[in-house]
């Protein structure tokens, strides 16, 4: 867990024990979705270790129905400590903020920001975006010269990244890693976040993306991320071209 995550779920924690003894915390499933459906949720959090994951499935959509923010936390063992049960909680709400009403606004604010920063983003991805799951907020983009062609071609429409990220805002700046040039000014149309090994299930990735042959994109992938294996997390960005750099290509690659 890198160190803004371990923050954020430290406060998650410290609102949920100020809560605790007053008695406003919905514990479990059963009681988690029934807080959710008669509107009484403040706030859903779910333990991401929970198997089988469908006993939590449908609480995601049914929290993003309800306008309910969700959260998440590492360990089911550690939040039914923190709830007050002696065993391990798949999940739990809170119905009343009580004392913990101010650190409960810095939670739902912190949030809002991620949102901001995707709003007007077509996300297709099944997996949830939330802030505690995220390794990174993009600011740039870098690509290698050889794809400097395509993209500006209009060829290469999208790109691959290990890990979970978001862009920092709508419009990002794509550079050359060897010139250190800035090639063009994207605009992040399509974000998905995908298990690496379903990358064929989407076929706005194979649409946008160079190689778009699969055997070739899985090559390029494992030469940049040595550590990428079929169950990691990838993110997939598509982007149009907003404005272009002047004098980017060689005189050698306008000629190709």
């Amino acid at each position: 867990m890198n160190k803004k995550n371990n923050e954020q779920e430290k406060l998650i924690y410290e609102i949920l024990k100020k809560v605790r003894d007053a008695g406003f915390i919905a514990r479990g499933i059963l009681e988690t979705t029934r807080a959710v459906e008669k509107g009484t949720a403040k706030l859903v959090v779910i333990a991401k270790n929970v198997k089988p994951k469908k006993l939590i499935s449908h609480l995601p959509n049914l929290c993003r129905y309800k306008n309910i923010p969700v959260f998440w936390v590492n360990s089911k063992e550690r939040l039914g400590d923190i709830i007050g049960l002696e065993v391990p909680s798949t999940s739990c709400t809170i119905v009343n903020e009580g004392e913990a009403k101010d650190l409960l606004e810095k939670l739902k604010f912190q949030k809002a920001r991620i949102k901001e920063k995707i709003k007007g983003i077509t996300y297709i991805g099944k997996e949830p975006i939330n802030l505690l799951s995220i390794d990174r907020v993009e600011k740039q983009i870098w690509f290698q010269q050889k794809f400097a062609k395509p993209i500006l071609e209009g060829v290469k429409k999208g790109t691959l990244r290990f890990g979970k990220r978001i862009p920092a805002k709508l419009t990002l700046p794509i550079f050359i890693s060897e010139t250190r040039k800035k090639l063009i000014d994207a605009r992040i149309e399509v974000l998905i976040w995908l298990k690496y090994k379903d990358i064929q299930k989407y076929s706005e990735i194979m649409e946008r993306e160079y190689p778009n042959d699969l055997k070739e994109l899985d090559k390029e992938m494992k030469k940049i991320y040595s550590q990428l294996k079929p169950e990691s997390w990838v993110t997939f960005y598509g982007f149009g071209i907003i404005k272009k750099s002047q004098n980017v290509l060689s005189k050698k690659e306008v000629k190709k």
